[in-house]
């Protein structure tokens, strides 16, 4: 999605659900949106974010992503705990191959590992729990 679809909720859901649909088919739960830029935004629900080779937490520019209200939340939880430092940039696909550990961040999901990337193993570690536990924690003091 570009331009306004990408930064303002609206009804406009078709995109999303082909792209859950093409996922599906090809035997994945999860597809990802890719930029005329060759930049990662969002799968048809959920954020992604991942954890760097120097154990940054990374996400996306909202210049092209919808502004996740649970991605937003983690980020904040994240940086009251100084858990670790937080780099928001353009995400290629190519910037994954180098996470230690990648998730998807939605509302329904909390936080879920991504174990496999384009068939290839992606390695779960323990932040994804973390992370999640963080969101549930924050959801049940209030």
């Amino acid at each position: 999605k570009t331009g306004a679809f990408s930064q303002v909720k609206s009804c406009n859901y078709l995109p999303n659900v082909l792209l859950k649909k093409e996922a599906l088919d090809q035997g994945a739960l999860f597809g990802l949106f890719v930029d005329d830029q060759g930049f990662i935004t969002e799968s048809s629900t959920e954020n992604l974010a991942y954890i760097s080779e120097r154990k940054e937490f990374v996400l996306p520019q909202f210049d092209n992503v919808l502004k996740g209200t649970t991605l937003i939340r983690l980020k904040n939880l994240i940086q009251e705990k100084h858990l670790m430092p937080i780099v928001q940039k353009n995400i290629r696909l190519e910037d994954l191959s180098k996470a230690s550990e990648i998730f998807f961040v939605g509302t329904t999901l909390d936080v879920l590992p991504v174990s496999d990337l384009q068939g290839k193993p992606i390695p779960v570690g323990p932040w994804s729990a973390r992370f999640r536990q963080l969101l549930i924690e924050d959801q049940s003091s209030i």
